[in-house]
């Protein structure tokens, strides 16, 4: 997931970009992200519990937490791509954060 983010990290993103502009100040923006966000979430905690199993993922870890922190890492990976962050560099965030996991 965080490659395909890395490779994509310069093209634009409606969901990350429209928290960066507009925050939650717009209701309308506010309730399609926050839709989205739950079933994004929803799906990234059920892929941590699948790794947990396979012990790619500390078993201690919270799944949910998890799922946080990596769509944390996610936006922060999308915006230092699109400021022109080079490869090198957002492979090198991406792998930070999957070590954390560890």
């Amino acid at each position: 997931m965080l490659r395909r983010v890395v490779e994509t990290a310069d093209q634009p993103c409606l969901g990350v970009s429209s928290i960066y502009e507009f925050g939650a100040s717009r209701p309308d923006l506010k309730e399609i992200n926050a839709v989205l966000a739950t079933s994004f979430r929803g799906a990234v905690a059920a892929r941590v519990r699948d790794a947990q199993r396979e012990g790619d993922v500390a078993a201690g870890l919270h799944p949910e937490a998890v799922a946080e922190f990596l769509i944390a890492n996610i936006a922060g990976i999308r915006v230092a791509g699109r400021g022109g962050a080079d490869r090198a560099t957002l492979t090198s965030l991406a792998d930070m954060a999957l070590r954390a996991l560890r």
